[in-house]
């Protein structure tokens, strides 16, 4: 499944690196594309849409505590 979220609380690109590297190293997520600014992430796993928004909460505390995402699309094609 891939899904795509709005980043809300990144406000400079390396803390956006910083999330973006984090994610990535999660085992349960494949592939995470964000762009530089950090404003979306492209994410794919085989978690449920519940499960995958447990996780990003999660990683949200660790990191910032002020991340938030927000699901655009959950489910995405892939392209």
């Amino acid at each position: 499944m891939r899904s795509r979220f709005r980043v809300i609380g990144i406000d400079c690109p390396l803390c956006a690196l910083s999330l973006r590297r984090s994610l990535a190293a999660l085992p349960e997520l494949r592939n995470v594309i964000m762009p530089f600014g950090g404003t979306t992430a492209d994410i794919e796993t085989d978690l449920s849409s519940e499960e995958l928004l447990r996780l990003l909460s999660g990683v949200s505390e660790r990191l910032h505590g002020q991340v938030t995402f927000l699901p655009l699309d959950i489910q995405m094609k892939d392209r």
